[in-house]
């Protein structure tokens, strides 16, 4: 995906955004208020993850249709 704050890649069960290659659960998981602030530069990533949310799931969800059942059932629980 282009035009966004980093470069986004999409693969069969995982996500790259900038350097960082998390699968979809992690990426999407439920954040709890708690979670500790990151000094390099992922707690950026990780915010703006959260405030892409929906979007980022929903290409995502159409990314993952055509490949793997198991994947969109886990991204779909998460949404």
């Amino acid at each position: 995906m282009d035009g966004m704050d980093w470069p986004i890649a999409l693969f069969d069960t995982h996500m790259a955004i900038s350097s960082q290659i998390k699968t979809y659960m992690e990426w999407f998981a439920p954040r709890n208020d708690n979670t500790p602030s990151l000094t390099d530069g992922t707690a950026y990533i990780d915010r703006f993850v959260q405030m892409h949310r929906r979007m980022l799931l929903s290409v995502a969800n159409v990314h993952t249709r055509a490949i793997s059942a198991e994947c969109n059932d886990a991204i779909r629980s998460i949404a």
